[in-house]
């Protein structure tokens, strides 16, 4: 009796397994110039003081490389070529984190659609980023001490299945930030309700 029901079982799945490979399966090709402009949203910069603290992080790290460095150099009688090269290089360095902060400030836009939210940032290294609502899992707003002094927040969206991380977005004022985190989650809860009705 239980050798006829794993034949019956069996005999069952085979058939709906020929009727799922005797359908057509369709993979049409679509034109990439009639697809809809991802960037077609409208975005919001980053509150201005958090350029006053991305200038002001520089500086101080700047200024206390500098003051190390010339410590090191009259305590330990340093060659001036040496002198050079241990300045050289740290000032490459700062030129190009300055040129990021200067041109790259205004191109760090946040924005919010009907199904995700949009991030750009960086001006040397340019990076757009899209996240599902569907994949926010938690929302978080937070203010270390330092962004405390300058009135910032920090907002992270912790995601589903993302292979490079949680989307952390610095730099936005008490009221954006909350404003927001209440709409992702809105938006969120909106995409749970509809995956219950089906």
């Amino acid at each position: 009796m239980m050798f006829l029901l794993l034949n019956i079982k069996t005999l069952n799945a085979l058939t709906s397994l020929n009727n799922i490979t005797d359908q057509e399966f369709e993979n049409v090709s679509l034109d990439i110039s009639n697809l809809p402009d991802f960037k077609a949203v409208d975005t919001q910069g980053l509150n201005k003081r958090y350029l006053i603290f991305l200038r002001s992080r520089l500086l101080l790290f700047f200024v206390l490389y500098l003051t190390a460095a010339g410590l090191i150099y009259f305590l330990s009688n340093i060659q001036t070529i040496n002198l050079i090269l241990v300045l050289g290089v740290p000032f490459v360095i700062f030129l190009i984190s300055f040129i990021e902060i200067e041109m790259g400030f205004h191109k760090r836009q946040v924005g919010v659609r009907e199904h995700d939210l949009y991030y750009a940032r960086g001006f040397l290294y340019h990076k757009e980023t899209l996240v599902p609502f569907k994949n926010i899992q938690h929302v978080e707003v937070s203010q270390n001490l330092i962004l405390k002094w300058f009135k910032l927040y920090e907002v992270i969206f912790y995601t589903a299945g993302a292979s490079s991380g949680d989307l952390k977005i610095k730099g936005l004022d008490e009221q954006t930030s909350r404003r927001l985190k209440a709409i992702v989650m809105h938006k969120n809860e909106s995409v749970e309700e509809g995956n219950q009705q089906l």
